[in-house]
């Protein structure tokens, strides 16, 4: 007889749950996610300025960078510029950063990004010209740098960039053009805040990396 009251008691306990309200099934958003177009402005690009610079221990042809731009400490920038410029050349030389690249290694280095530079061929001797790409005079440390007329939007995360390939698009078409500014299919890069440009100061029609 208990054997049959508790059977009785769980069919009992069945029907009340069968009388349940369903929770609602989380409802999917079969919106299709605007993908944003790849331009120079997936990019960040800043200001910076080297407050700090060394030759590397053991590769010949890196200096060691710290540059300031406009973060909590200086990012750590390894740059194969020594054939290019002096120690006391580097000091406290304004610059632009490449903000949004994943750290990677350099002869044992941990390198935070890139420094962009112009660079071209002499067509006489075939010795290439490497000079940095002044950003504008009257720009901020920190302050981005994005193309002109290109509608604003986030630069990518590092790991979007290197699984995009991001960069690798965008460097084919970043270029100093024959009046020496910095440009990206054509279009000017300028400051975001003083619509200045960016410019190499004696190399024309060359590219920039």
């Amino acid at each position: 007889k208990q054997t049959k009251s508790n059977n009785n008691n769980v069919k009992n306990e069945n029907k009340e749950n069968n009388n349940k309200p369903a929770k609602p099934k989380p409802v999917k958003n079969n919106t299709p996610t605007e993908e944003v177009p790849i331009t120079i402005n997936s990019m960040e690009l800043r200001v910076g300025k080297i407050v700090n610079v060394s030759k590397h221990e053991t590769a010949d042809k890196l200096y060691c960078e710290m540059i300031d731009i406009g973060e909590e400490e200086p990012r750590a920038i390894a740059s194969g510029l020594v054939p290019h410029y002096t120690l006391e050349e580097m000091s406290n030389r304004r610059i632009i950063v490449i903000c949004n690249l994943l750290p990677r290694k350099l002869v044992g280095f941990k390198s935070n990004g890139m420094v962009l530079c112009a660079a071209k061929k002499d067509e006489n001797t075939g010795i290439e010209k490497v000079e940095f790409v002044d950003p504008p005079i009257n720009a901020k440390i920190g302050e981005r740098l994005i193309g002109k007329d290109i509608k604003l939007t986030d630069s990518v995360t590092p790991k979007v960039c290197d699984k995009k390939k991001v960069w690798e698009t965008i460097a084919n078409d970043i270029k100093i053009n024959s009046n020496g500014i910095l440009v990206w299919k054509d279009i000017e890069i300028i400051s975001e805040e003083g619509k200045e440009n960016s410019s190499a100061p004696t190399l024309r029609d060359c590219i920039a990396r």
